[in-house]
């Protein structure tokens, strides 16, 4: 225990030398993961999960809540998008580990796209015990809207799935992790009371009356052994963390928004939502 805070500690001082930031001491149980797309097999795109991978995770989150007796809460383990891949292979696995999962899902999409849920998908979530959030309207960056804009992505989104489903929202997942005080205050004046964002170093606390807190975005060369020395919080993993986070808003200031997100897009090789395979394709084995 003495070693672990040992390192705990030189890690928040190197980060806080290097890049002017420490590490906030939250505990591992309370570390939020951020997943996109669920696949059966191995994709192109950056952020296309593995099954075999998320059951792997999965089996670690209740490894660690087990040693630490602590529950696995359902904001740790979140999905963003509302991909039809999160209803079909990430959902049964997380009932096989106990875990209910919060899935933020963009409004338009929904019964209105390939590839993403349906309306009757998003009510067997809540039915099954999972929590359905906000993710906005259209997916565009918050920071970026006029007022009628942020307006609709924020109340349009909430009063839709409300009405919808028959259940309350009141978390937002912030889209490209992008937001501002403007955009908090419209947040908590349309009814919001948390908005996570893509900064896994902030420490959360509440601003413009929104909880404000960031969450570990998940890639596919993310294994298990990588993700249990980040929960863990070992000081060479937060500091490689805290190393790509700095050089990417680094270069996110320098290029701007769109063309930064121009090259996120070709650097993770984002083409549009994987293809879901049909149910006759689709077995347990996936992550079995």
């Amino acid at each position: 225990m003495s070693s672990t805070r040992s390192s705990y500690r030189l890690a928040s001082a190197v980060m806080t030398a290097t890049f002017g930031k420490q590490i906030d001491g939250r505990s591992r149980s309370q570390m939020i993961l951020a997943y996109h797309e669920i696949v059966p097999g191995v994709e192109s795109y950056r952020y296309a999960v593995a099954c075999s991978v998320l059951n792997e995770h999965l089996a670690l989150i209740t490894k660690l809540a087990t040693e630490n007796r602590t529950p696995a809460p359902a904001s740790r383990v979140t999905f963003d998008d509302g991909h039809l891949s999160n209803y079909r292979f990430a959902a049964p696995l997380l009932e096989k580990h106990g875990i209910r999962g919060t899935f933020f899902v963009i409004g338009s999409n929904i019964s209105n796209k390939p590839n993403y849920m349906t309306w009757e998908e998003l009510r067997q979530l809540v039915f099954r015990g999972h929590e359905v959030q906000s993710h906005g309207w259209s997916h565009v960056p918050l920071n970026q809207c006029s007022e009628n804009q942020l307006k609709e992505e924020l109340v349009r989104s909430k009063k839709t799935l409300e009405d919808k489903l028959g259940i309350s929202v009141e978390s937002l997942s912030a889209a490209h992790g992008r937001w501002n005080d403007h955009v908090l205050e419209a947040c908590a004046k349309a009814g919001y009371k948390q908005v996570f964002h893509s900064d896994p170093w902030a420490k959360p606390c509440e601003r413009a009356g929104i909880r404000l807190a960031g969450r570990l975005i998940v890639d596919r060369k993310m294994d298990a052994n990588k993700l249990r020395r980040l929960l863990e919080q070992e000081w060479s993993a937060m500091f490689l963390l805290g190393l790509r986070r700095h050089l990417k808003d680094g270069l996110k200031n320098t290029l701007g928004d769109p063309l930064y997100h121009k090259l996120w897009c070709q650097m993770s090789g984002w083409t549009g939502p994987v293809e879901v395979p049909g149910d006759e394709d689709t077995s347990p084995q996936q992550g079995s």
